[in-house]
């Protein structure tokens, strides 16, 4: 017997799942809309290059001599790029310049490099950021890239680093006001940071936890989430350069409005960066264990997911908006298949605090009778990053 007609009704069932699919694919138009507008230029992680004919190349700089600028990325390979070719060159990470006068190199974080003239001697302007004003260097011997792990780049640092760490307050839960209190733990391991390509490793740690003290309605299929646990070790490992991958997870969820006692996942796959959208794919063993009488399933699935970061100086300088979405079809249970979506808002406070805010929605197609197929959950808090440029 159906006792609440909202959950019940197939076609009404049917529709609201069809205005989330409309959503959701909304959302991945406008980002990939937004990312051919801004092109290559929003990959903050790339040194850039500018030729005197106008020409744009994206890449890694590993360093310079007085005479060329050592450059490489996926396409062109390595190059040496006369510096009388070049108009600006942009580096992502802290650099050292060293001039006949200062043999010992002056450090700068990053910034925009001019070429003022490259005949006998080379002269350049360097400029924090386009609004800042130059530094003028004469007569420079070499730039190299200067302590990229001291400078705050958490890729270029060997073992464990905290990435950052957040405690949120829940505004929305499951489609209903609620207040849940939690927080998150992000962390890196770089195996070999000095390794371009194979094996260049990175190990990556989420850990999130929300707690209701109020439950207010232990019935069933309430609204009221009481615990949620999220937990995700990914294991990437590069191949041939920092573009492709090769990936294993272990992911792990537990969440009461969706009757999950506790959902887990192991799998393998590959993966992509290009142009600061990360793209996943893999093959996943998945384990659910419902509440109540419901009986256990062991699937086999995979989970096909995007990544993408958008920089948003129109907001304030340094502020970001992360979206991901995640379909996860299953194999042997056609009615097992998962969705979700996350907007992440970071606003920044200070150099190392910013100001948070999130979205997320998670569909569960297979979710007990009992309990909601989709979760809703909108949250603020604040975040610290002890590494604002990783």
């Amino acid at each position: 017997m159906c006792r609440n007609p909202r959950r019940c009704s197939p076609k009404l069932s049917y529709a609201l799942f069809r205005v989330r699919i409309c959503c959701l694919l909304s959302a991945i138009l406008l980002s990939v809309g937004l990312r051919e507008a801004q092109a290559e230029s929003t990959d903050s992680s790339k040194d850039i290059v500018v030729f005197v004919n106008g020409d744009v190349l994206t890449g890694s700089i590993s360093g310079t001599t007085a005479q060329v600028v050592l450059f490489s990325n996926d396409s062109v390979g390595s190059l040496s790029l006369k510096w009388s070719d070049l108009q600006t060159v942009t580096f992502r990470h802290a650099i050292k310049v060293a001039t006949s006068k200062s043999q010992a190199g002056q450090e700068f974080d990053g910034g925009i490099v001019s070429v003022v003239h490259s005949g006998d001697k080379l002269d350049l302007k360097v400029k924090a950021n386009p609004e800042a004003n130059p530094t003028d260097l004469e007569d420079v011997q070499s730039i190299n890239g200067a302590n990229r792990c001291a400078s705050g780049i958490v890729q270029a640092c060997p073992g464990w680093q905290l990435s950052s760490a957040k405690i949120s307050v829940a505004l929305l839960e499951a489609t209903q006001t609620d207040q849940t209190y939690g927080g998150s733990i992000t962390s890196v391991r770089n195996w070999n940071p000095d390794e371009q390509g194979w094996p260049h490793q990175r190990t990556l740690l989420e850990l999130q936890a929300n707690y209701d003290d109020k439950r207010k309605n232990s019935k069933p299929g309430s609204a009221n989430v009481t615990r949620e646990y999220d937990g995700l070790l990914q294991h990437l490992m590069f191949i041939d350069s920092d573009t492709f991958f090769a990936s294993t997870v272990a992911d792990l969820y537990h969440n009461n409005s969706l009757g999950l006692y506790l959902e887990q996942s192991y799998g393998a796959g590959l993966g992509r960066l290009w142009l600061g959208t990360e793209f996943d794919a893999d093959l996943r063993f998945i384990g659910e264990h419902f509440y109540g009488a419901n009986p256990s399933r062991s699937l086999v699935g995979s989970q096909l997911s995007e990544k993408h970061t958008f920089v948003l100086d129109f907001i304030k300088s340094g502020a970001k908006l992360t979206e991901t979405a995640k379909y996860t079809p299953v194999f042997n249970a056609s009615s097992a298949w998962q969705l979700s979506g996350i907007f992440d808002l970071t606003i920044p406070i200070t150099k190392k605090l910013q100001f948070s805010s999130s979205v997320s929605d998670y569909y569960v197609e297979n979710a007990s009778s009992s309990y909601r197929k989709n979760y809703l959950k909108t949250t603020i808090g604040l975040e610290y990053t002890p590494n604002p440029k990783h």
